[in-house]
């Protein structure tokens, strides 16, 4: 095989690589506050190339987000995808995501929704011991950036539950009056293939200027 094909096949198998990696973009939280003094930070990771922005439970890749005390929630706790039952209740929601019934026209923020499972019954939705919910201006995409936080009545939420969880067990809640989210600006496919096929030529170019010397 000559150097040249082996080139363009390595840039090929590249292409692929770069691709999948564009999707996938972590959102870190700034300045993220509570009406009760609290505070919420992390990050969560979201694979854009498979949301659906119809769907009402697109899966978040991963997180880990903590927050702190306040005067309402007075304990402090950290939310992460590795927990049993964790990953498998949180969800995404794009802003065009519509409710079962719902016309056409309602205006809706973009949304995610992460939980503390119950450890006796990780798989019940209604037995989370925490849950918390975040609303944004504007979806969250590929093209990364800043994106404020909602703060309308119920956008941004942090419940508390009793350890005997259910909808009774209402314990404590808090809502988000502050905050952003960022990501770095991921670069559009197009741009990955561009650079790829440009390090392929390069080295193309450098080995002939070698033999050519010779």
């Amino acid at each position: 095989m000559s150097g040249a094909i082996r080139i363009v096949l390595i840039a090929a198998l590249l292409l692929p690589v770069s691709l999948a990696r564009a999707a996938v973009v972590t959102w870190a939280l700034q300045n993220v506050t509570f009406d009760d003094g609290g505070t919420a930070t992390g990050s969560f990771t979201l694979d854009t190339a498979k949301i659906d922005p119809q769907s009402l439970g697109n899966p978040i890749a991963s997180f880990d987000i903590k927050t702190t005390p306040g005067t309402s929630v007075t304990t402090e706790a950290e939310y992460t995808s590795s927990a049993p039952g964790a990953a498998a209740q949180s969800f995404y929601v794009a802003k065009e995501a519509r409710f079962p019934g719902e016309p056409p026209g309602v205006s809706h923020d973009a949304r995610i929704g992460i939980f503390i499972p119950d450890p006796t019954d990780p798989n019940n939705f209604n037995k989370n011991l925490r849950e918390l919910l975040l609303g944004f201006d504007d979806d969250l995409t590929a093209a990364g950036g800043t994106v404020k936080v909602t703060v309308s009545f119920g956008a941004g939420l942090e419940f508390v539950r009793s350890e005997a969880g259910g909808q009774s067990g209402l314990f404590a809640e808090r809502a988000v009056v502050g905050g952003s989210v960022s990501a770095p600006a991921v670069p559009e496919p197009d741009t990955y293939a561009f650079a790829c096929i440009s390090a392929a030529l390069l080295l193309l170019f450098r080995k002939r200027w070698r033999y050519d010397r010779t």
